[in-house]
């Protein structure tokens, strides 16, 4: 591409065809105004322009992830909480075995438990959406 503003015809095969059909969306203002530069570059009108460009130049589809779902994001919040209490409790059990009022044999069932707590939230997550 040179950079040099080029007149775009219409499309002829699209000349005749009746154009009853409204494609609207919405710009900021910078965005509004790069726009319509682009339109008086090209000496065409913002229809025509937007018709050849979307309708006939090759471009390429980037897909994006997908937006969580509500449920998704509800479930992230409630474990985003659940993992920070697990820690508080981790925490807490390290500090009383370490004080020596928990037995080694409740201090290692707090830690499964935990354990196997975090799997199963890590595992559920997989199965939302």
């Amino acid at each position: 591409m040179t950079g040099k503003a080029v007149a775009i015809p219409p499309l002829s095969c699209m000349a005749n065809d009746i154009k009853n059909q409204r494609i609207i969306f919405r710009v900021t203002e910078d965005e509004k105004k790069a726009f319509l530069k682009k339109v008086e570059d090209a000496q065409t009108t913002a229809s025509d322009l937007l018709r050849e460009r979307v309708l006939k130049d090759e471009y390429f589809i980037v897909a994006r992830e997908p937006k969580a779902s509500i449920d998704k994001q509800k479930l992230l919040y409630l474990y985003n909480k659940t993992s920070n209490n697990m820690n508080q409790l981790a925490h807490q059990a390290n500090s009383y075995n370490q004080a020596g009022t928990l037995t080694d044999q409740q201090f290692k069932q707090i830690l499964v438990n935990l354990i196997t707590i975090r799997n199963l939230l890590k595992s559920g997550i997989e199965y939302v959406d």
